[in-house]
């Protein structure tokens, strides 16, 4: 009688569409009749068709598959500590049921091994199919339990580690825009944080959160969309601030937990003056709140944004301040699947050739203890801007360092940042906020 009771939850569920029609109830209490009658005819034609001592090991295999999976739920649940989980029996304990999901595995195997086996396939089976269906059921998911507790008790344990720069990691906030209006920056913070680091695309929505409420959680959904569509790692972000500049601020405050938080934003390039003397003001507050900031600067336009380009990665060297976080970033990007068969170049500027063999046995020192494969090159010039160009015009990608300027200084450092760069289609100016060591 309580097999009918498990096949009208399993129709009720929509967990097979066929047995749909064994959901309905009848009487007061809700009787599952369809389900006792079908039952019934199962019973039979397994008597009918053999002997009950050749069908019994298959019966109390299903029983104890049955009743194995329940302990080990139940051991899950208690694990997790699962708000949901409240049993009534009073003796209910996590060690009880891990006992019980293990003896009825042991007396599977000691029943007849081969039987248990099939037992598994079975279940494995109907795991496999259920995990690929849309079922649309209120029962939540254990596994999903299972992955919060872990990753609760594994962010507590981050929390009191000692941070080590060997264990620097990129958590990049790209401020893709709306609706990925800024693919240079999607695909840039991909390419950094592929299987290594973690990606959150931040969007501002400029206004009154009590206006753009809809707005910001519909947009939030369509980011999301976009990321499963691309089949992205990443998390969307959406916030809603009076201006782009507080919610990016706000952005970069309130992501992450603990330690575990963007250490690095990655921003677009301002074209005009009077953009530049505001992004100014945001980069020292980012400085302030100790982020590294990579400005994407890509005047290019690719059939394919995804696609690599061709050429090299041309990092210029000024010293360790930015130098180490510019090598380590030119890295990540050739350890990327689309960047493989591409060269690192670890370029710097000398005004004087006596320093030449100096300057470079520096350089080379530095990638060999970094273990990190590229060439070198100095490059001779009282001109670094025109060396910067001459040098890098068919680069892939040029990464510079970059100091922000003091109040005051935007439209200088405009002037100059527009004259380093020139005509080079695809640059990133770093500033490092530090926590990167290259012989790590």
């Amino acid at each position: 009688m309580g097999a009918p009771r498990i096949l009208q939850s399993l129709a009720r569920d929509r967990l097979f569409p066929t047995l749909g029609p064994l959901g309905a109830t009848s009487g007061e209490n809700a009787e599952p009749r369809r389900a006792i009658l079908v039952t019934f005819l199962i019973a039979e034609t397994g008597i009918l068709l053999a002997d009950l001592d050749t069908i019994a090991p298959l019966i109390t295999m299903a029983f104890l598959v049955t009743y194995g999976l329940l302990n080990l739920a139940t051991f899950y649940e208690a694990i997790t500590k699962n708000p949901s989980y409240r049993p009534q029996f009073q003796f209910c304990h996590w060690s009880t049921s891990l006992a019980g999901a293990v003896g009825c595995g042991i007396v599977m195997v000691l029943i007849d091994w081969r039987w248990a086996l099939v037992a598994l396939a079975i279940v494995s089976s109907l795991h496999w199919y259920l995990s690929r269906v849309d079922v649309s059921a209120n029962w939540g998911s254990l596994h999903s339990g299972l992955l919060f507790e872990r990753t609760r008790r594994n962010l507590l344990k981050l929390e009191d580690e000692m941070y080590h720069p060997k264990n620097w990691r990129p958590f990049v906030l790209a401020l893709s825009g709306q609706g990925f209006s800024r693919p240079h920056l999607v695909v840039f913070g991909s390419w950094l944080t592929a299987g290594t680091g973690v990606l959150t695309l931040g969007q501002v929505i400029p206004g009154d959160l009590d206006d753009h409420r809809d707005r910001r959680n519909s947009q939030e959904k369509i980011l999301h969309a976009m990321i499963n569509e691309r089949k992205l790692s990443a998390f969307p972000a959406v916030v809603v601030a009076s201006n782009y500049v507080t919610g990016v601020e706000a952005l970069v405050q309130c992501q992450g937990l603990g330690r575990l938080r963007p250490n690095m934003v990655l921003l677009g390039y301002p074209l005009t003056i009077d953009r530049m003397r505001v992004f100014c003001g945001l980069l020292r507050n980012l400085e302030a709140l100790r982020r590294s900031v990579v400005v994407l600067r890509r005047t290019d336009e690719p059939a394919d944004d995804w696609a690599a380009p061709t050429g090299t990665i041309d990092v210029w060297w000024r010293g360790r301040a930015n130098g180490e976080l510019l090598v380590l970033l030119a890295h990540l990007i050739l350890d990327h699947d689309l960047w493989q068969g591409r060269q690192l170049r670890l370029l710097r500027v000398v005004e004087k050739e006596a320093g030449i063999d100096e300057v470079r046995a520096h350089l080379d020192n530095l990638l060999r203890e970094a273990r990190i494969k590229g060439v070198t090159k100095v490059v001779v010039s009282t001109d670094p801007a025109s060396a910067i160009q001459t040098t890098s015009r068919d680069a892939a990608f040029v990464f510079l360092g970059m100091q922000i300027p003091e109040p005051g200084e935007e439209d200088e450092y405009f002037l100059r940042s527009e004259r380093l760069v020139g005509a080079l289609q695809r640059v990133a100016l770093v500033h490092s906020a530090g926590g990167v060591r290259l012989e790590s």
